[in-house]
């Protein structure tokens, strides 16, 4: 192999090479003691005239994937390849963009392009519920509610608990240990309506090995079924019907007194009943 880069077409023989094949040609020692052990590093410095693109190697150079630098240089692509000048036009960036922009790898190492973007700009109010990876799914959807909603409390998603008696754990899609607060999203397949059309009767349906794993563990829990209408005051309201007492942290979601006040008024049972539903309306989105 000939060592060096003359021009662009140069560049795919090094995407190709791993940090093992590297060292095998006798650039290990320089890596490691000019250029931290990174290979796009050492070829950046070394060839500066060249558009190094680090999510171009067949093997990620993982030493660098939570870069700084790198995340910028990989937003500025994915901004300049989809010709993006507003921030309404990343909400709108999906799973199969990103994957055609080789960059897919650098975005999921990173926490997801939500996280990406709240790094690289920070001065961006950015909602993580109108991202189109998250609000196209019920579950992923509730998390970034419950973010919003509870900004100040560490929360956990696929949360497991013991439960007396069973082998496995019993998982949970998000907890808030802080105050014991349990959240489990419930698709459409829990009420076998996955293939259902037109209008059907569906009641709220509660898990008993669920209830009963966050009962001996001193949980709390609720339940959010598919037909949520995904608004994040309708997520507080059905919170504060269950929990009354977190309405300081309802409140700063953005309802108004009388609000909460009717929220709080509402009986539980109102909340597990559902008439009528058009799954017509809601199947894209489970």
């Amino acid at each position: 192999m000939t060592f060096g880069v003359r021009s662009s077409a140069d560049l795919s023989l090094w995407y190709r090479l791993s940090y093992r094949q590297l060292r095998g040609l006798g650039l290990g020692s320089l890596m490691r003691s000019r250029y931290s052990n990174s290979p796009f590093k050492m070829l950046k410095a070394v060839y500066p005239e060249f558009d190094w693109k680090p999510w171009n190697f067949e093997v990620f150079p993982r030493r660098i994937s939570g870069d700084q630098e790198v995340l910028k240089q990989c937003l500025d692509h994915i901004s300049s390849s989809l010709s993006i000048t507003s921030v309404p036009q990343w909400y709108r960036v999906s799973h199969a963009q990103l994957e055609a922009l080789g960059v897919l790898n650098v975005v999921q190492k990173n926490g997801g392009l939500f996280s990406c973007l709240r790094k690289v700009m920070p001065s961006v109010q950015w909602d993580e519920s109108k991202f189109v990876g998250v609000n196209h799914f019920g579950e992923k959807l509730l998390g970034a509610c419950l973010s919003q909603l509870f900004p100040n409390e560490a929360l956990f998603p696929n949360f497991p608990l013991p439960l007396s008696g069973n082998i496995r754990r019993v998982v949970f899609s998000y907890s808030i240990p802080s105050i014991k607060l349990l959240f489990d999203y419930q698709s459409q397949r829990l009420y076998g309506l996955e293939r259902a059309s037109g209008n059907v009767s569906v009641s709220l349906v509660e898990p008993t090995e669920k209830l009963e794993a966050s009962e001996q563990n001193g949980y709390s829990i609720v339940f959010i079924p598919f037909w949520w209408n995904r608004e994040i005051l309708s997520l507080a309201k059905t919170i504060l019907v269950h929990h009354p007492h977190l309405r300081h942290v309802i409140v700063s979601a953005g309802l108004s007194g009388s609000e909460v006040e009717a929220a709080t008024a509402i009986p539980r049972s109102e909340v597990t009943r559902l008439s009528k539903w058009n799954l017509l309306r809601t199947k894209e989105h489970v």
